[in-house]
Order: C-alpha cells, then sequence, then structure tokens
C-alpha cells in the first residue's frame, strides 16, 4: 500500500477502530480531531525517542485553526516506506486544508503499522498581538477617509437625481 492510498483509507480505517484514550489527541468521533485552546505537543511510538529528538526521516510544517505546526518523525528500520512514499506523505500533508487532522490521522495508521520509530506533533499558538498607538491611529484615519469619500459619492448622486 503506497501513501497515496493512505490518508484516503485512513479516515476509514479509523472510523472502524477504537482509538486508544491514552493518545488523547483525537476526539470522541472518529476521524474528528478534538484541538487544544493552546500549544500542545502529540507523540506517537516511544515516546522517548520522540521527545529526545535524533535525526528523523520526515519533517513538515503546517497550520491550521490558527496553530502553527511541525510533524517530524523517524521509520521504523523495518519499515517498507520508501523515499518517495515519504515525499508523498509530506507533500500530501503540506497541502492538506486540515494539517493536523491529517497529520494525527496519518500518524496514527503508521504506528499501528509499525511503521514508525517515532512521530512528534508539535504546534504553537501565537498570541494575537495587541495594535500600537500609532496602527491604531492608522486604522481610525482608513476609516475616516472611507467615510468622507462614501459620504462625498452619496451627495453627488443625490445631485444627479434631483437635477
Amino acid at each position: 500500500m503506497t501513501i497515496r492510498t493512505l490518508l484516503p483509507l485512513a479516515v476509514g480505517c479509523l472510523s472502524m477502530s477504537v482509538l486508544p484514550d491514552a493518545q488523547g489527541q483525537l476526539g470522541g468521533f472518529p476521524g474528528l480531531v478534538s484541538l487544544p485552546r493552546d500549544d500542545f505537543t502529540w507523540i506517537w511510538g516511544d515516546q522517548r525517542d520522540g521527545a529526545a529528538g535524533g535525526f528523523e526521516d520526515f519533517s513538515v510544517t503546517g497550520h491550521e485553526a490558527g496553530f502553527n505546526c511541525e510533524l517530524t518523525g523517524k521509520l521504523h528500520p523495518a519499515s517498507r516506506l520508501t523515499p518517495a512514499d515519504v515525499r508523498d506523505l509530506e507533500q500530501q500533508l503540506r497541502s492538506s486544508l486540515a494539517f493536523i487532522q491529517a497529520a494525527a490521522e496519518a500518524m496514527y495508521i503508521l504506528d499501528q503499522r509499525r511503521e514508525i520509530d517515532w512521530a512528534k506533533l508539535d504546534c504553537d499558538k501565537p498570541e494575537p498581538r495587541e495594535p500600537t498607538a500609532e496602527e491604531s491611529a492608522e486604522r481610525v484615519n482608513r476609516a475616516l477617509e472611507r467615510a468622507r469619500r462614501e459620504q462625498a459619492e452619496r451627495r453627488e448622486r443625490q445631485q444627479r437625481r434631483g437635477e
């Protein structure tokens, strides 16, 4: 089975499987991910290897729901995945609109198939920054200018109608 068929089958496989409570990553409904509100890290496989870092076989970044995420992982030595399969997986994850969900599903399946030693999804949610006084003043000035322009256009239309 290639990576091209992995992600579409992941949803089907997840809907037929019982998700382990220990991971706590996947939501109560099969195929859905319940996202935390703050930064989080999810690890599949041997947590000691994943936490220790080291050399990874794949690495991909993505974004979803305001999170900036990096997925890294190490293939199991007996993995049947080729370098082309890994590149396909990375490309599919990069292009996914639901990066976190796609990454969680793919890593769950790869972990169940014993294709990975470890994988780590590290997601950060940047805090929204407060606008500076200068930025606030600029926003007010743009709004006033737009209001003046719209008022002038309304007067011009009224004058054309009155003539």
